[in-house]
This record gives structure tokens, C-alpha cells and sequence, in this order.
């Protein structure tokens, strides 16, 4: 597998403003190797794993605390979130015969939309006369002639239907403000989607906890570019299994570089917005770090980590989160 760019120049390069292309030659290298995943259809499909675990806890089974590290050589290996697990992506309008293979090949069991009732319809192109509430998801998944079909849950943060105008336009406005704005932002998608978040964990729990017999399916979550509450509920997870803030941080940036392929269709989309409140576009349109470092530091700060958080607004126990981290963690050879 061909060497990747350092991370610290990925994070440089996933920092550049939207109005400006990227190096075509390093994010062809970057978009051709783990973590991101050719899916042809989708944009911004990666896998959440690999990643290295940095806090261990007793949760992970592996070993029992910060006193016993040496039961892990770490000279010779390391602790990671498990690969071909989890799974995140932009939506799946376009997904193509030949995506919906490689969604089977990588064995995902359900799809995660946490796009709103709005979105859903208007990017697939649903009729006004069309009243059914399901209409504009990839049901045909669900339902394949060949291959066992794949869940299609559509699992919004919150109902934002009714929205005025100058609503709407205040939740933009706030992606203006740099990385305290998205702070904000994602607090409340914290405040409103502990239900939504719960749901494709505790989809994930009981597909990890099986038995030995039995291999769980993974789970792909999404919602219209893959960024932000793709990005919060990733968050969630791996600061749960025990990966850094900047690992996290770093990861997040990837978006950047994910959606250059859909770089002039952003642009497209965010004409009138570049024009009245540039910084507003370029901010929706961006994935910093500072921006993902700022926000983990209010989820632990406000909500007292993602531990607290899953049980306090998802509903789960300290024993079903500690099993989870058991068996969403394993050792890899260095």
C-alpha cells in the first residue's frame, strides 16, 4: 500500500477553503487508501476504524487499567478500533448497481440517515403529491433480489419541518463565527439527538455482542455531505472507545479532502450564500480540526464525556457501554 502524506499535511491540506482546489495528486493518493473507501455513487465513505486507542479503560476488557499497560507490548503492538466495524458516509442518492455490491461486500447490515424529512425528499426527488413518509430513502435495499437485503433507517436529529425562513437562516449564520460557531451548532445537535444517536448504537451493541458463533453486520451512518452530524455521532463513538481528541480531530478534517470531488457542486450550491455571507458558505463547507478539538472539549466540559452522555440522553448502562468497548477494540501488529 502506497505511503500516505503525514497526518500534520492532511490536516493542512483538509484546512484549505473551499473556493480553492486541492492538490490533485494528494488527494488522489489520500481518496485511493484507508480510510476511505471507493463506494462508486457515494462520496466521503470511510472507515471508522483503525484508528488507535490512546485512554484505555477497564471498558475495553483488554486490559484492565492505566496501571497494567504492560500487558499490551507496545513494542510490537497496539490497541485500535476495530476495522470493517463502522462504517460513515455523504448520502446515497447516486449509489450505483455497482455500490450497492460493495455495500454487501463490506457487510453492512443498516443504514443510519440522519438527514432531515426535507432533505430526504428534495435530493430524491420526490413528488409533492407523494405521501409516503419513506419516500426518498434507498428502499430498494431493503428488498434486493439477490443478497439479503440491508435495513434502511431514516433517523433525523430533529424535526426542523416547520422552520420559518429566518430560522433557517440563523442556524447557518452560526457557522460564520469560526470554531466557537460550530461548537454551538453541535451542541445542539446534542441537545436534540440523543434518541437519534442511540439508535444506531445500540445497533452497533447488538450486532458486537452476538456470541463467538456469530459474526454481527456492520453499520453505515450518513447524512447529506457526511461532516457534521455524521461527524458529531463519529465523535461520540470514538472518544467513547478511547481515541485522542486530535486522532478524532484529524480524522474529522478528512471531510475536506472527501468532498473534492463534489467541490464545484458545493460551490454551485452556496452561490447566493458566498455572495451575501462568504464566511457563512466557507464555514459549512469546512472541516477543521480546531473546529472538532473545540467541540470534544464542551462535550466533556457540558455533558461530562460521551460516556455520560449515551446514558444519560440514549438510555444506555455503564455494563452494556463497557461490553461495547470490549468488543469494538483489538489489538494490531505494528
Amino acid at each position: 500500500m502506497p505511503q500516505l502524506p503525514a497526518m500534520t499535511s492532511i490536516v493542512e491540506l483538509a484546512s484549505t477553503p473551499i473556493m480553492e482546489h486541492l492538490d490533485e495528486s494528494k488527494t488522489r493518493e489520500i481518496l485511493s487508501n484507508l480510510p476511505f473507501i471507493a463506494v462508486p455513487g457515494v462520496v466521503n465513505f470511510r472507515d471508522v476504524g483503525g484508528l488507535p486507542i490512546t485512554h484505555i479503560q477497564q471498558a475495553h476488557g483488554i486490559v484492565a487499567s492505566d496501571d497494567t499497560k504492560d500487558q499490551v507490548d507496545t513494542a510490537t503492538k497496539r490497541l485500535v478500533v476495530k476495522s470493517g466495524r463502522l462504517f460513515r458516509s455523504a448520502q446515497l442518492n447516486a449509489l450505483t448497481p455497482q455500490g450497492v455490491e460493495k455495500l454487501h461486500a463490506l457487510n453492512i447490515g443498516a443504514i443510519f440517515d440522519f438527514r432531515t424529512t426535507v432533505e430526504v425528499r428534495r435530493y430524491g426527488k420526490v413528488p409533492k403529491d407523494d405521501t409516503n413518509p419513506r419516500s426518498g430513502l434507498p428502499l430498494f435495499l431493503e428488498t434486493l433480489e439477490s443478497g439479503e437485503g440491508i435495513q434502511v433507517n431514516h433517523n433525523p436529529l430533529k424535526d426542523i419541518t416547520n422552520l420559518s425562513n429566518e430560522q433557517w437562516m440563523a442556524k447557518l449564520l452560526i457557522y460564520g463565527k469560526g470554531d466557537e460557531g460550530f461548537a454551538q451548532s453541535y451542541d445542539e445537535m446534542l441537545e436534540s439527538g440523543g434518541k437519534s444517536f442511540g439508535n444506531v448504537l445500540r445497533y452497533i451493541f447488538e450486532q458486537a455482542t452476538l456470541g463467538e458463533e456469530q459474526e454481527g453486520k456492520a453499520c453505515l451512518w450518513h447524512c447529506h455531505v457526511g461532516k457534521d452530524r455524521t461527524g458529531v455521532f463519529s465523535a461520540l463513538l470514538l472518544s467513547l472507545l478511547g481515541v485522542s481528541d486530535e486522532v478524532i480531530a484529524k480524522d474529522y478534517s478528512l471531510t475536506r479532502i472527501g468532498l473534492e470531488p463534489l467541490r464545484e457542486e458545493l460551490l454551485e450550491n452556496f452561490k447566493g450564500l458566498m455572495a451575501t455571507h462568504p464566511q457563512v458558505a466557507i464555514g459549512l463547507a469546512s472541516s477543521n480540526a480546531s473546529a472538532m478539538l473545540k467541540f470534544l472539549d464542551l462535550l466533556r466540559t457540558k455533558y461530562g464525556g460521551p460516556r455520560a452522555y449515551f446514558i444519560q440522553y440514549s438510555g444506555f448502562t455503564d455494563e452494556e457501554l463497557d461490553l461495547l468497548c470490549e468488543k469494538l477494540v483489538t489489538e494490531e501488529m505494528l
